[in-house]
């Protein structure tokens, strides 16, 4: 998880895998390539599971953030003077929620209850940002997916429950509760 900048740095993560023995073994070596060397489990294929779902999370990221500065330039917005909502949105909405323990436990345990913004205010607003994208000559594509998504889960009569319901529809058929 670190691009080339990175490397050697006390942030820097690195997930392993493999026997336990030859990761403690070789930790004060690998640390030196990052400072959070991250053991995994004897599985040697989960560092690149982890590698590929947190790139998702940053692809997903990405492309919103691009697609975001597309809409508000087809509107004449320069970037620059959008980026600092981006940041402070960033940073007090979308980071605590993402990164809340308590919100992993509750995805973990497929409790979709909420008491605000719950899937129908958010399948709304994602039809509203598509027609709004087609209006300004930007593509919305990326936004189809969770859309259709969003959509089935409120017609299955769960527009009351929270957003991340949605999960039901992403995951592995059979795969827990």
């Amino acid at each position: 998880m670190a691009t080339p900048p990175l490397v050697g740095r006390p942030e820097t993560l690195i997930f392993y895998g493999g026997p336990e023995a030859a990761f403690a073994r070789t930790r004060p070596l690998l640390e030196a390539f990052g400072g959070r060397a991250v053991y995994l489990g004897t599985d040697p294929g989960m560092p690149a599971l982890y590698d590929l779902a947190l790139l998702t999370v940053l692809y997903g990221a990405w492309y919103s953030w691009l697609h975001a500065h597309a809409l508000v330039q087809a509107a004449g917005v320069a970037a620059a003077q959008f980026q600092p909502y981006v940041a402070e949105w960033l940073e007090h909405v979308i980071a605590p929620s993402l990164t809340d323990p308590a919100e992993a436990a509750r995805l973990e345990q497929r409790d979709y209850r909420t008491d605000e913004s719950n899937l129908a205010i958010n399948q709304a607003a994602i039809d509203l940002i598509m027609r709004t994208s087609l209006e300004a000559g930007v593509s919305p594509e990326w936004l189809a997916p969770i859309h259709r998504l969003a959509t089935q889960m409120v017609a299955d009569g769960f527009g009351g429950d929270s957003f991340t319901r949605v999960f039901d529809g992403i995951r592995p058929a059979g795969s827990g509760r």
